[in-house]
């Protein structure tokens, strides 16, 4: 596509559709974000993850669906654009899309969060009378998007607990009785051979990874429930 960056913007969108549309008639707005922002999100059970970022920038952009000058409907175009929508509550990942032109914040990647139409609009009729659009004024709403980055996984506070090795343990048993694994202990404590540790050794096991919630009895003595065949009688 041949672009004019002072009449043009290129809507390139990560499905691979592109689309080539004229810049509105007023100039792209900055609606929001940009500040620091930090998200907590509480897993049900004995952690929580933290992210941490720039609060997304939301954008407006004034565009025109212009086939007038060449009499080409421009129902298509507008079509490829909408299905760029992210649709609310979606368990799918959104279609990202990238502009090419002048915009206030440069090489963002983008979320179309919705769109609205104007009333600069040409209509016509085709062979069999069913209504096209020549020309169509819409405003993109745009948000960022920021993959969001684990940055670091938080135990809740208070959890870790010291524990005597007693004779015959081992350090996959250990972890075992305590939910934990056997490389989480080992690096709790610095222990580079775990075939190193003896009797009445103090060691800490971080938190469990799985297990009774919080406030429950104690893990310990409270194994999993294992599974077993049901006997056949004769």
């Amino acid at each position: 596509m041949r672009q004019d960056v002072r009449k043009h913007y290129i809507i390139r969108a990560s499905n691979g559709v592109s689309v080539q549309v004229l810049r509105g008639l007023d100039p792209p707005q900055i609606m929001g974000g940009g500040a620091r922002y930090t998200t907590v999100q509480r897993p049900r059970r004995m952690s929580m993850i933290q992210w941490d970022g720039d609060d997304p920038w939301q954008m407006d952009v004034s565009v025109m669906f212009d086939g007038w000058m060449d009499q080409v409907s421009v129902e298509r175009d507008i079509q490829l654009v909408n299905n760029m929508i992210k649709s609310p509550g979606a368990w799918v990942a959104p279609v990202t899309i990238q502009i090419d032109g002048a915009l206030p914040a440069k090489g963002g990647t983008w979320i179309l969060t919705g769109i609205d139409y104007g009333t600069d609009v040409i209509w016509d009729t085709d062979a069999g009378s069913k209504g096209f659009r020549y020309r169509q004024d819409a405003t993109l709403h745009l948000l960022q998007y920021i993959p969001e980055t684990v940055l670091q996984f938080l135990r809740k506070p208070g959890t870790t607990t010291p524990y005597i090795v007693k004779h015959g343990d081992t350090l996959a048993a250990i972890a075992k009785k305590w939910y934990v694994t056997p490389a989480a202990i080992q690096q709790k404590n610095k222990i580079r051979d775990p075939k190193t540790i003896k009797p009445n050794q103090l060691i800490l096991i971080p938190p469990a990874l799985f297990g009774p919630m919080p406030g429950q009895p104690p893990l310990v003595g409270n194994p999993p429930p294992t599974k077993t065949k049901p006997k056949h009688h004769k």
